[in-house]
């Protein structure tokens, strides 16, 4: 909530395993239901002030939080078409990216 719940790597690396699983064939799960935590914000979209900090500083962050978060958008953007997964996002306050 601190940062309008911006999407980090360890947030990226939370979910993938997470996304993984419920789009397995074997899996039993129809529907995904996302809310943001606290009442300012669902996503305030990536967070880029980390990942400039971390390219000015030379570090591999920004290449591996863009790697990852695009394999995770491939998965939220197929669940429907490859598994039938209906997702819904509740919105509460800032909403972006």
């Amino acid at each position: 909530p601190k940062k309008f719940n911006a999407l980090n790597l360890p947030m990226v690396r939370s979910l993938s395993p997470i996304y993984s699983n419920w789009i397995l064939p074997e899996s039993a799960v129809k529907c995904i239901l996302m809310e943001g935590a606290g009442e300012k914000a669902f996503c305030a979209g990536g967070d880029v002030a980390d990942v400039r900090t971390q390219l000015l500083e030379g570090g591999s962050l920004p290449q591996d939080f863009f790697y990852e978060e695009y394999q995770l958008n491939h998965k939220i953007a197929t669940a429907y078409g490859e598994k039938g997964i209906i997702q819904i996002s509740v919105w509460d306050g800032v909403t972006m990216g």
